[in-house]
Formats: C-alpha cells, sequence, structure tokens
C-alpha cells in the first residue's frame, strides 16, 4: 500500500549501493519516515542481512546494538552425543558476538565478520529519542569509523530535523559519509494515491470528493490520512455499503 516518495526510496537504494555510505531519513513527526524505512527493509529482505530498532528514549549503544544483533540469526548444525550422534540444529544470534560496555571499534569488527558473508542493512527507527550524548558520540564514531574501514554494512538512521545538527556536532566530518533523506510533507495526488491503494485492498469504491476533502484536510501527513480513510471505510462497511462518500 505504499503509495508516493519513489524519489526517496531511489536515494536510499542509492545510498546502500555505495559502500561507507549511510543514510539519514528525516522530517518532521507524521511525514511517513517510518513506512519508508519499513518498506526499504522489505526490499532488502533475502538479498541482505537486515536488522530493525526502534529506539525509546532509556535506549543506549549497547542497547540498541543488542536488539540489531539479535535480529541476526543463522542455524548451525551440532552433532549429538552417544552411539546414534544425531546431528541437530541449533539457532546462533549475531548478539552473542558483542561484548559488555561495546566501542565503536567492536562493533566495527563485527559488522565487518558479519559483512563477509552478506552485506548488512540496519535501520535504527526514533534516532532521536535517545537523549544522553554518550549515545549520540557513540554513533557518530561508529558511522566514521565503519564508513573509514569501507565495511559492507549500511546504517540507516531515522529522526526528525535536529538529528541532523545532533550527529554534526558529534562528529562534523560524518556528513560526507550520510545521504540526508528529507521527508517533506506529501503532495495531495500523492495523499489520493494512498487512499485508492487502500480502499481497492479493501474492495470498497470511494467517491473523488471524499478524496478530495481527506487529501486537504490531511495536511500532508499521511498519518492522518491512514486514519480518516480507515475510519470512514469502517463506517461504509459498517453501514452495508460499498462505496465511502464524503458524508462519511
Amino acid at each position: 500500500l505504499f503509495a508516493g516518495r519513489v524519489d526517496r526510496l531511489d536515494r536510499l537504494l542509492a545510498a546502500e549501493a555505495e559502500r561507507g555510505k549511510h543514510a539519514l531519513i528525516y522530517g518532521e513527526r507524521g511525514v511517513g519516515k517510518t513506512s519508508i524505512a519499513r518498506v526499504g527493509q522489505a526490499v532488502y529482505a533475502g538479498s541482505r542481512i537486515v536488522g530493525y530498532h526502534t529506539c525509546s528514549s532509556d535506549d543506549t549503544f549497547e542497547s540498541i546494538w543488542q536488539s540489531l544483533l539479535g535480529d541476526v540469526q543463522w542455524q548451525v548444525a551440532r552433532q549429538g552425543t552417544g552411539f546414534t550422534g544425531e546431528e541437530r540444529r541449533e539457532a546462533v544470534s549475531a548478539v552473542q558476538m558483542l561484548s559488555v560496555s561495546p566501542t565503536p571499534n567492536d562493533v566495527r569488527r563485527i559488522l565487518d565478520t558479519l559483512g563477509r558473508a552478506r552485506p548488512l542493512v540496519l535501520f535504527i527507527d526514533e534516532f532521536d529519542q535517545p537523549k544522553d550524548v554518550p549515545t549520540r558520540k557513540a554513533f557518530a564514531d561508529t558511522i566514521k569509523i565503519v564508513s573509514d574501514h569501507s565495511v559492507a554494512a549500511t546504517l540507516v538512521l531515522v529522526g526528525v530535523g535536529e538529528t541532523v545538527g545532533q550527529l554534526n556536532d558529534e562528529h562534523e566530518s560524518i556528513v560526507r559519509s550520510l545521504s540526508q533523506i528529507q521527508m517533506p510533507r506529501m503532495a495531495c495526488e500523492e495523499l489520493a494515491e494512498i487512499i485508492h491503494r487502500g480502499m481497492a485492498a479493501a474492495n470498497l469504491k470511494v467517491d473523488d470528493e471524499f478524496v478530495r476533502q481527506v487529501s486537504r484536510l490531511s495536511l500532508g501527513l499521511p498519518h492522518y490520512t491512514h486514519l480518516l480513510a480507515q475510519h470512514a471505510a469502517v463506517y461504509a462497511v459498517e453501514q452495508g455499503r460499498s462505496r465511502v462518500v464524503a458524508t462519511d
């Protein structure tokens, strides 16, 4: 159901294709930053090692990497004991490679090891939530080190506009390593596409006047488009109708 933002998605894919490049998706709240990150995650699933973490205010450098590396798992064969010695398979997580109180160089070595098998794309959503300076500085250092060593890993940070300045304050040189993808408010045509796709998926028809009114009321923020259209669709179904109209 993803609509619009094709140019932004192209820039995200281009950043991942360039070794040593990372991405920063930023913009005001409600413009669809998480949506494009989730689409990127789906695009890379299967061809890359993918991790996704949504930050909270109490996250630290260590807890974020524990979550990301916990997403990276694989199966290993273990030889059984006894006369039969049947082989069994066990799940192994990359988080086991992480030391207590890891440094940016510790993380770089882990990513380099994992990247030799398959490139990594790691999404860190709500990156503006952790407020402590050491966490921001450690991530700025990590981006710099991973980029300098040309590790086959791409970090995709997702946050509000201030995130750019915060990272720049901690390490001015990392700006060269970041593809900054600003997410503006969506045009009415893009919002209309969201409505049409959603209604079609729900096997509902929709009046043009409803599409115009919802697109106008949303003020360029897709969150409101989804919310208004969803409630109107539910109401129409409850009324036993297959068409959503402006009066809904």
